[in-house]
């Protein structure tokens, strides 16, 4: 995992323990947040890394995924997503606060609207969860396959590609 300085395309660091396979990353408070995978032990793992040097600052196992998802941070927390769980890990040690498995694989990156988590699921479903535990609040249910979902001001959207329809729920 290496660092380039966007001006110059220089090396600033390079952290050899990583890598980044596939996934996006989140930065926050200096540092950066992201999945990381090592082929050859088979470990996947939840990786903050110092912004600056590139230091490793904690690590985190979670279980196998090929489904990669964006870590979000929301209130000091990481909320990641592995098959039919979602991780909810302190932001500064990685230190697991929760894990919650669901009925059905996540087949989304997690986004957070007034106070609440959301995902998606392959079963067309999108989960209303509760970031403090991770309960289910509610359900929302469309016809099965993918469900690009946003949330903007107070209102979510969904399209259900399987039948080709945009849906505004407030």
């Amino acid at each position: 995992f290496i660092c380039r300085d966007l001006a110059t395309g220089r090396r600033v660091w390079e952290n050899t323990n990583v890598s980044l396979y596939g996934g996006s990353m989140t930065a926050f408070d200096g540092l950066v947040v992201l999945q990381s995978r090592d082929y050859r032990a088979g470990r996947f793992t939840v990786e903050a890394i110092e912004t600056r040097s590139g230091r490793t600052v904690w690590q985190r196992e979670i279980q196998q995924d090929n489904v990669i998802s964006t870590p979000v941070i929301y209130d000091r927390k990481v909320f990641v997503c592995a098959r039919k769980l979602i991780y909810c890990l302190e932001f500064d040690s990685g230190r697991e606060i929760w894990v919650k498995a669901y009925p059905f694989d996540i087949a989304s990156d997690t986004v957070f609207a007034s106070g609440t988590l959301f995902a998606a699921t392959e079963a067309g479903q999108i989960l209303v969860l509760d970031p403090s535990n991770g309960d289910t609040r509610h359900v929302l249910s469309f016809l099965p396959g993918k469900l690009p979902f946003a949330v903007v001001g107070e209102n979510l959207f969904v399209y259900e590609t399987a039948s080709g329809t945009l849906y505004k729920t407030s």
